[in-house]
């Protein structure tokens, strides 16, 4: 099976098939460990779903939500503030994991979401959609692009869900200049 998606990836620089590929592989994968095919279907199901995202709490609430384990220190709100006009209003959104299968920078991806209808989920979006799936194994990096956070040295950062060997959720923080050799990295988008 690597040989066959080794030699896909040469052949085609096509998200669209690579992402097919990717699921069809990934699904494929996850029957062979026991999973049943609903629940394997929920983890890599690259289709819309509709979610609520509660700026009536605050993002320490968001967080307790999720049922991390562990969070990294500086997802605060001083870091990550929520949309001032958002405050207080409960929005629906319609959010969808993107996979990229060959090797693509943030600002790419942000550009390929843009031209597909959507934009890059931010924080607040990523925290309700890991709400929602607090009870569901994610196998990808889940990664928020929607907003960029830059530390004193300078390193932009992006927050993230991760699921850990002992089938825990964390968020984390990652380098937005360090996705792109990431082949299994999904980003979250929200449809304009």
């Amino acid at each position: 099976m690597l040989f066959s998606y080794l030699k896909i990836r040469v052949l085609t620089k096509s998200p669209i098939i690579m992402k097919k590929f990717i699921g069809i592989i990934c699904l494929s994968c996850l029957l062979t460990v026991g999973l049943s095919a609903q629940t394997a279907k929920t983890i890599v199901d690259p289709t819309e779903h509709k979610i609520l995202v509660d700026y009536t709490k605050t993002l320490e609430q968001m967080i307790t939500d999720g049922k991390y384990v562990w969070k990294h220190d500086s997802i605060t709100a001083k870091n990550f503030p929520l949309l001032t006009n958002m405050i207080g209003q409960k929005v629906e959104v319609v959010i969808k994991p993107f996979f990229f299968g060959n090797d693509i920078s943030s600002e790419e991806a942000i550009k390929y979401l843009a031209k597909d209808g959507y934009r890059a989920a931010t924080l607040a979006e990523l925290l309700a959609w890991g709400a929602a799936n607090s009870e569901t194994k994610i196998i990808f990096p889940t990664i928020a692009l929607g907003f960029i956070w830059q530390d004193w040295e300078h390193h932009r950062y992006v927050p993230y869900i991760f699921f850990t060997d002992e089938d825990q959720h964390t968020l984390r923080l990652g380098r937005v200049d360090k996705w792109s050799s990431l082949p299994d990295w999904c980003c979250l988008a929200v449809r304009k």
